[in-house]
């Protein structure tokens, strides 16, 4: 496992840009000085180091705390290449979750007939909020309760 050493020997790290870079050049490796991470199945940037795959944001959160987050770490702003340490936070996976857009419409809003429900996943538990008469409506109920179980983490309907 690396250490905060470990990465601050490899790596060099701007936490305005979130670029990691190389400080060393492994034999038949890249160049000192060139862009670490390759984009990932989700967009997140990762590196191989002794045969290991890491995500990026990872190591930054390691070069700067001295520790590996405990769960994950969410991108603020949805863009899983920017690594500003602004836009990086320690989160559990529900939080995490809950910053995510809707596929289509609001989020946590669903037609039932002639009216609007809104619901909110909770510890793995769906919990209905109430019906209403327009998505608009259910759209506010649902950022009400988001905001009150997840706070800054919490997807907010426009």
């Amino acid at each position: 496992m690396l250490t905060q050493e470990d990465v601050h020997i490899l790596f060099n790290y701007n936490p305005y840009t979130g670029i990691l870079t190389r400080r060393i050049n492994v034999i038949g490796g890249k160049p000192i000085g060139s862009v670490v991470g390759t984009p990932g199945g989700k967009g997140h940037l990762r590196v191989t180091i002794d045969g290991v795959l890491y995500l990026v944001h990872r190591i930054i959160w390691l070069y700067e705390h001295g520790k590996w987050p405990k769960e994950l770490i969410d991108h603020k702003n949805r863009n899983p290449v920017d690594n500003r340490l602004e836009n990086l936070r320690e989160c559990t996976y529900a939080q995490n979750n809950q910053n995510t857009p809707p596929r289509n419409g609001h989020k946590g809003v669903s037609k039932h007939g002639k009216q609007w429900s809104a619901r909110i996943k909770i510890n793995g538990k769906d919990e209905y909020i109430g019906f209403y008469k327009t998505p608009e409506e259910a759209a506010l109920k649902y950022n009400i309760r988001a905001k009150e179980e997840y706070g800054e983490f919490a997807w907010l309907n426009e």
